[in-house]
């Protein structure tokens, strides 16, 4: 008796049954996904599986939990609550972050307010990036910023050009702090193989006298593009100045932090607290209750307990239902 032949329909199915049985998990289908809005995409999300990439209404969130002002490790996920619109939300993966591949962007002010100070914002910010920065995995880049954007060093992990990048720099013209904090997002907004933890770096004193877009244009850019914002104040004798008004303002709602140092030569330390939260981050990915792709913004509440203590949880305020 002669074999039946194959159709084309059987032999497209078994072949997605050889390469795809039993490989995807409910909890592992979609834990790469971004912000509700990734494209259907195949993707090797580490070496140990494969993971499907598609449109779903699924958010992740990197976030710190401290108490006192030290960083809390070992957190489950059942010391965690996430609320979505003030309404619950399905938790579908939780885990350590300390290893995410950075994408680094040091924005540098290089206006003319800050000569005095700018060797010392120079060697901190490059001693940072030797430290933080860990083989191929990790990148960034260094741009200066007066009244508009200069690239010294596109993304690398090479610290020896990083280096460089940030010995290019070089004081001169007024401030447009918000264009560049909204140019630097989109470039870290870029196309990636899998999950990476874009962060923004700001030195500058925040002052803005040319800048095109206004604060809360840069701000929804950063929400936009998932990237955290730090800032680093150049105001060392004006703690309540407008322009750290508007640092404290650029970082809160992106989950990062503005610090004020008292002084240039304690720019180091502010760097490693910013590489210390960097390394102590948690990665949440959950399924809000009510979702539409409409672009309107979505308020984050995440609560965190450990011990039966409350901790503090420092994370981004929203996203954009893209």
């Amino acid at each position: 008796m002669r074999a039946r032949p194959i159709l084309p329909a059987q032999l497209m199915l078994a072949m997605l049954l050889i390469v795809f049985g039993g490989s995807l998990s409910p909890r592992g289908a979609a834990q790469v996904c971004r912000a509700c809005a990734a494209p259907e995409t195949l993707l090797a999300a580490s070496t140990e599986s494969w993971t499907l990439r598609k449109q779903v209404n699924e958010v992740q969130v990197l976030f710190t939990a401290s108490r006192h002002g030290k960083f809390i490790t070992g957190l489950t996920e059942d010391e965690i609550k996430v609320r979505d619109d003030n309404k619950p939300a399905e938790i579908v993966d939780f885990r350590d972050q300390d290893n995410l591949p950075l994408r680094i962007a040091l924005l540098v002010d290089t206006s003319d307010s800050i000569r005095e100070r700018f060797r010392f914002e120079k060697q901190a910010a490059a001693l940072f990036l030797r430290g933080t920065l860990r083989g191929d995995a990790d990148q960034a880049m260094v741009a200066g910023f007066d009244s508009r954007l200069h690239v010294s060093q596109r993304f690398s992990h090479d610290s020896a050009l990083i280096s460089a990048g940030i010995d290019r720099l070089a004081p001169g013209g007024r401030t447009a702090l918000f264009d560049a904090v909204g140019d630097a997002c989109r470039m870290l907004a870029r196309p990636e193989d899998g999950v990476v933890a874009r962060v923004l770096i700001v030195v500058s004193d925040g002052d803005d006298n040319a800048s095109r877009i206004t604060r809360d244009t840069a701000i929804a850019l950063a929400q936009q593009a998932e990237v955290t914002i730090y800032t680093i104040s150049t105001n060392y004798a004006l703690s309540d100045s407008n322009g750290n008004k508007n640092l404290t303002h650029l970082a809160s709602p992106t989950g990062g932090q503005a610090l004020f140092p008292e002084k240039a030569r304690n720019l180091t330390r502010a760097f490693t607290r910013i590489s210390e939260e960097l390394r102590h981050r948690y990665a949440v990915a959950y399924r809000p209750s009510e979702f539409a792709p409409n672009g309107r913004f979505h308020r984050i509440r995440i609560q965190a307990r450990h011990s039966g203590k409350k901790l503090k949880v420092n994370a981004r305020q929203g996203y954009y239902a893209r």
